[in-house]
C-alpha cells in the first residue's frame, strides 16, 4: 500500500490509523502532480476529496501521472464536494452569509485583506462535466457518475471551514490560518438562520457530492 499527501500531519495520522492493518506499508511526502510512482505498479488509486484545490493545469498533470502509475485495467476512484454542482440554489444564502460574519469578524480583530492577492484554485468550481471530459482527455475510461446529496450538519461544516485551503478559497486575500478560525466560528450563526431542520430538529445543509470511476483502457 502506498499513501501519498503533501501534509506531514497527515502521513503521520495515517501511518498511526493502519498500524498492524497492513504488512507493507509506504508513505510519499508529495503533491500530487510531483509524484514519480514507477509506471504501471500500482492495481488502484483512491483519491479523496481533494482535488479541487488544483488549477487545471494540475490536475491534467496530476491525473496523467496517476494514470502512468496505474497497470492495464488498474481503476482510479475520486471524489469532490467542491464542483460547479455542488451547492443546492437554496442554500447558498448560508454561504453568504458565513463568509459575511466571517469577514465582520476578521475587521473585528483588526485583520485587513490583501487585495492584491490571487484568488486560490479551490475557489474555483469546475463542473462535473468537466472532470467526466478530464478523465477521458487523460486517457481512462470513464465507467461510472454519481452525485449523492447529503446533509452536513454544523459540527461537519466547522470541520470544513477549519481547512485553510477551504478558507483561502472562500475568503481569499486573508492569511489562511485568521480565515481558517473567522469561518469556523461563522458557521453557527448562519446555521441558525438558514440551516434545514430534520425530524428532530438538527440543522443542516445540503450538498451534492460528485464521485467518479475510470479504468487505464
Amino acid at each position: 500500500m502506498v499513501c501519498l499527501d503533501r501534509a506531514k500531519e497527515a502521513l503521520y495520522q495515517t501511518k498511526l490509523n493502519l498500524k498492524g492493518k497492513t504488512s507493507k506499508l509506504e508513505l510519499i511526502h508529495s503533491r500530487v502532480q510531483d509524484m514519480n510512482l514507477p509506471e504501471n505498479s500500482i492495481d488502484l488509486a483512491l483519491w479523496g476529496n481533494s482535488i479541487h484545490y488544483l488549477d487545471a493545469e494540475e490536475q491534467e498533470e496530476a491525473l496523467t501521472k496517476v494514470r502512468h502509475a496505474l497497470k492495464k485495467g488498474g481503476w482510479l476512484f475520486f471524489n469532490s464536494a467542491f464542483y460547479a454542482e455542488s451547492r443546492p440554489q437554496e442554500t447558498i444564502v448560508f454561504y453568504r452569509a458565513q463568509v459575511r460574519r466571517a469577514v465582520e469578524y476578521l475587521k473585528s480583530k483588526g485583520i485587513d485583506r490583501d487585495r492584491m492577492d490571487a484568488r486560490p484554485a479551490a475557489s474555483n468550481f469546475f463542473s462535473k462535466e468537466y472532470y467526466e471530459d478530464l478523465v477521458k482527455k487523460v486517457g481512462f475510461s470513464l465507467v461510472d457518475v454519481r452525485e449523492k446529496v447529503v446533509r452536513l450538519s454544523g459540527v461537519a461544516m466547522e470541520h470544513i471551514s477549519a481547512f485553510q485551503e477551504y478558507a483561502a478559497g472562500a475568503l481569499h486575500g486573508y492569511n489562511p490560518p485568521d480565515a481558517a478560525e473567522a469561518m469556523k466560528l461563522s458557521v453557527a450563526s448562519a446555521m441558525e438562520q438558514y440551516g434545514e431542520p430534520d425530524n428532530n430538529g438538527i440543522l443542516a445543509v445540503r450538498r451534492r457530492w460528485l464521485a467518479i470511476s475510470a479504468q487505464v483502457i
